[in-house]
């Protein structure tokens, strides 16, 4: 209140896409001169609001959470102003339009893998959509037309009850904005997790040229005979419909923790694409790819496409397909991304990363942080793994050379943990991956030493406060935070072995853990709202070099204690690695506000 200027109501609750009328008095007589404005300290999407005072909220609460509304009055006197607060939580209205959707787990004969798309119509119903989806107990399904309903709670957490061909299926998800969620499969007997996105309207044409220049691409599954596989590599789409050999390259560990079964640097990779007819305008498609590695008869992949941007030649081009393998080959699931034009290889940075699949042992995951000088060595670190509940304490990298494929792109790379110099050949000491970077500044990695089976991902951390990183700073550890764990390992009917999934939301304090609540699924059962309690959470300053931290979640109901390790990627973003006996996972942790 300013010199005899009100506004109503002081504070009010308002629902993502929401409204709420304010008002605004001038010595106690309605205001209708008053001019408007809605902002935040911290900026972000604040919504609008119009000139009778009319506050629209934006999709997802900015920064904070808070936004101010200003009410001026000029008159004889100047101006005088008034203030308001609506706060911003998410609602149905946060999940609007076409999105795609991906996730990977395990069924009560082992591996299964889904992708599909959809649209939410910002009212709680999945309006239509289609889906593909690989098992291991029942096989590969095709273009199954799905529908449902959703809601999304106050805290970003929400469940969707989707109806396929096969049944319904139970997902619980948490959004960081309007545009992502982590998502988990969350029925009892079969789980798995990934990602929600949406898909941009670009992304949703039936041109093959949507499809053009360099990708890269790695994933992983079961083969034919239950073994761990995992596959990546790089290829150039034509812009026509056409994979050519020309700078193609594929790496392929099949089960190679036996001692046998890796295939490097096969270049003789090809293949074809198209967008579907029958579902036009959703993304879908789908890829050809042979080899000589994978045998004479092509691998049939159902591809859904998100992002794009745009090209040297002004045309939107996919920067992001979803995988899942439909010819019933085998059952692998993953991801395409687009690639840098001119390969680089590795900028002098950190990179954050974290991987998991199968060790000998069983479960297995890794994660850490990397330092290239930008010029072929990694010159520190620190690697973390879990083979089996087994965690190595976390040793720190050494030096050591790596080399760049100057037609594709493709790096390997080693993370020696040892002592002296670094092995020229295999090596118990040695983490060896097929590394390929991404135009987004990621990279997507194949592990083909004898310890795992493994697929994952590296981002370069963020490192200049100029460009909106001071991630050393503990205090910044402060607001709500989205998270998402999927647990590891391929396993052909053995439920005993599965990992848990989880989704929820932390609220931290910059010091400590303040609550939240988890959604949990432990395979046998599925457990909606697991409060997090701050007697017994913790977390720990990340550390100067390297962006590393602990944290400690304490759940009551189920009790359970989940012991993680974060690798911050920029202020609002971190890698998530499990080093406890359970979950055996890795995932991420992302700013909601």
């Amino acid at each position: 209140m300013g010199l005899g200027l009100a506004v109503t109501p002081l504070g009010v609750t308002v629902p993502a896409g929401g409204t709420s009328q304010f008002s605004a008095t001038f010595n106690s007589v309605l205001d209708t001169t008053a001019t408007w404005t809605a902002t935040s300290v911290d900026g972000g999407n604040v919504g609008s609001i119009d000139s009778t005072g009319l506050f629209t909220a934006p999709a997802f609460p900015p920064p904070g959470g808070v936004v101010t509304i200003t009410a001026n009055h000029s008159g004889s006197s100047g101006t005088v102003t008034a203030t308001a607060t609506a706060t911003i939580v998410y609602s149905d209205r946060s999940l609007n339009g076409p999105y795609a959707f991906s996730y990977a787990g395990n069924d009560q004969a082992g591996f299964l893998a889904v992708a599909g798309s959809f649209v939410a119509d910002a009212g709680g119903l999945i309006r239509s959509g289609v889906e593909d989806f690989s098992s291991l107990l029942t096989g590969v399904s095709i273009q199954v037309p799905i529908s449902g309903t959703y809601h999304v709670g106050t805290d970003g957490r929400g469940t969707a009850s989707v109806n396929t061909g096969r049944g319904t299926n139970t997902w619980a998800f948490v959004l960081t904005t309007n545009q992502h969620a982590q998502i988990i499969r969350f029925d009892s007997n079969a789980n798995g997790g990934g990602t929600i996105d949406q898909q941009s309207l670009d992304a949703l044409t039936n041109l093959p040229t949507a499809l053009s220049g360099p990708y890269v691409f790695t994933v992983q599954g079961a083969d034919a005979t239950f073994h761990p596989l995992a596959m990546a590599g790089a290829f150039t789409a034509n812009g026509s419909g056409g994979i050519p050999s020309t700078d193609a390259i594929l790496d392929v560990n099949d089960n190679g923790i036996s001692g046998s079964g890796v295939t490097l640097g096969d270049t003789s990779v090809n293949g074809t694409y198209s967008f579907d007819s029958v579902f036009a305008g959703t993304g879908r498609g789908t890829i050809f790819l042979k080899s000589t590695t994978t045998g004479s008869n092509p691998r049939e992949y159902a591809f859904y496409a998100i992002g794009t941007a745009k090209n040297s030649s002004d045309v939107s081009i996919a920067t992001q397909l979803h995988l899942v393998e439909i010819d019933g080959t085998a059952s692998l699931a993953g991801n395409v991304f687009s690639a840098p034009a001119s390969p680089a290889g590795l900028a002098s940075a950190n990179y954050v990363f974290t991987s998991g699949g199968n060790s000998s042992a069983g479960t297995y995951a890794a994660g850490g942080v990397f330092a290239s000088n930008g010029t072929g060595t990694v010159t520190g670190g620190i690697f973390d793994s879990n083979s089996a509940g087994t965690y190595n304490s976390g040793p720190a990298i050494a030096a050591c050379a790596y080399t760049v494929n100057g037609a594709t792109g493709r790096i390997d790379l080693k993370l020696f943990t040892g002592t002296g110099a670094c092995p020229s050949g295999a090596s118990p000491s040695v983490s060896e991956f097929a590394v390929y970077p991404t135009s987004q500044g990621t990279a997507v990695m194949l592990e083909f030493d004898s310890a795992a089976v493994a697929t994952g991902v590296a981002y370069q951390q963020c490192s200049a406060e100029s460009a909106g990183c001071a991630t050393m700073n503990p205090s910044l550890l402060g607001g709500s935070f989205a998270l998402g764990l999927t647990g590891q390992g391929i396993f052909h009917n053995s439920a005993a072995s599965y990992q848990s999934d989880l989704i929820g939301q932390v609220r931290l304090s910059g010091t400590g853990v303040t609550g939240g609540n988890l959604d949990v699924d432990n395979f046998g059962a599925a457990f909606e709202g697991d409060p997090v309690t701050a007697t017994g959470s913790s977390i720990t300053a990340p550390t100067a070099s390297t962006g590393r931290g602990t944290a400690v979640l304490a759940a009551s109901n189920p009790a359970a204690t989940y012991n993680l390790i974060y690798y911050l990627i920029d202020d609002d973003t971190a890698l998530l690695f499990g080093q406890g006996a359970s979950p055996i996972a890795v995932g991420a942790f992302t700013r909601q506000f």
